[in-house]
């Protein structure tokens, strides 16, 4: 299931940790204690608090169009979740930007909104981005559907990389632009939003599109729970470390393994795009269909036929269709 991702690896490890590298270092991971004082109440502030412009909610997942010079009209799907930190304050966390083990946060303190990278063998060297009252970047409008709302547009520059940010108010992030040396790399749509946890019942998959459409719905609500309901343990075990795959405790799994298994196992889903391109074929017990899979190898988009392929199974009084994998379909050298 491992496929390289988005190249923008480079763009957010290496320009953003550059951009970054000469700000603080300091590790913020949410909103400030309740007795701080809100920077928007100082004198002089020309915009709303880090707080109000990000309106972090809990369990709220907003969902982009990723989109590069080199996505083949084909853009990525990009996702934003938020968390809670140790001290119980929320920020908000990329999901399939760059390798699986990355992502970018974006973060509130004392009324300022702060930038930062995280991965394996990276610092996290936080730049500020926002602050009411010394950059209070600029009021905007945005257009949703057919309404146009106030929003506010910030961006940030250094060493040839610029980064935009578009907030539409009561909507939080709605456009996030990367430009290098003045040439865009990356731009991100927002598309839609849902909220993240596990259904009260199980998923429909009494049949295979139900059960294809089931996996997609879990993936928007980033329910790790359901998505292991609806994968075989084989496929499951093959998106975790070694030795952890096939063990899933029956109970419901705490907050914080659930975090870990968001991060863990959706950046993986989202790196790549399997296209139905026709109709399940039935037949004793497996469904296989057409697809398209689509991945971003070595900077460029990857286009190859490929099956999709259900098992089914008896779980107590129903019949159930899970998840087994894909297999990209072999080219006849004489085929071209």
């Amino acid at each position: 299931m491992r496929f390289s991702p988005l190249p923008l690896a480079l763009l957010l490890a290496v320009p953003l940790g550059t951009l970054m590298g000469c700000h603080s270092t300091q590790s913020f991971g949410g909103d400030p204690a309740p007795t701080e004082v809100d920077a928007a109440e100082e004198e002089g502030a020309q915009g709303p608090s880090g707080r109000k412009l990000l309106r972090l909610e809990r369990g709220l997942v907003l969902w982009f169009e990723a989109y590069t010079p080199t996505d083949g009209g084909h853009p990525a799907r990009v996702g934003f979740f938020v968390a809670r930190d140790a001290r119980g304050g929320l920020f908000l966390e990329s999901l399939g930007l760059g390798e699986p083990q990355s992502s970018i946060r974006l973060v509130t303190n004392k009324g300022a909104l702060w930038l930062f990278p995280v991965g394996d063998g990276r610092v996290s060297a936080a730049s500020r981005i926002y602050h009411p009252v010394k950059t209070p970047g600029r009021e905007v409008k945005i257009k949703i559907g057919s309404r146009r709302v106030n929003g506010r547009y910030l961006s940030h520059s250094e060493g040839g990389v610029e980064i935009g940010l578009w907030f539409a108010e009561g909507e939080g992030l709605w456009r996030l632009q990367l430009n290098l040396d003045g040439e865009e790399q990356l731009r991100l749509e927002r598309t839609g939003k849902a909220r993240w946890g596990s259904r009260p019942a199980p998923y429909p998959a009494g049949d295979p599109q139900a059960a294809w459409k089931s996996v997609a719905e879990a993936v928007r609500r980033l329910d790790v729970v359901g998505l292991r309901q609806l994968m075989t343990p084989e496929l499951w075990a093959r998106l975790l470390p070694p030795g952890e795959g096939l063990a899933f405790p029956g109970a419901a799994i705490d907050g914080k393994r659930r975090l870990e298994l968001i991060r863990l196992v959706v950046p993986q889903l989202l790196e790549v795009e399997l296209e139905l391109a026709g109709e399940f074929e039935v037949q004793a017990g497996q469904a296989v269909a057409p697809a398209i899979l689509r991945t971003r190898i070595d900077g460029g988009l990857a286009e190859a036929d490929a099956h999709l392929d259900l098992i089914q199974v008896s779980e107590e009084t129903e019949t159930r269709w899970l998840w087994s994998g894909f297999r990209p379909l072999e080219v006849d050298p004489e085929d071209g």
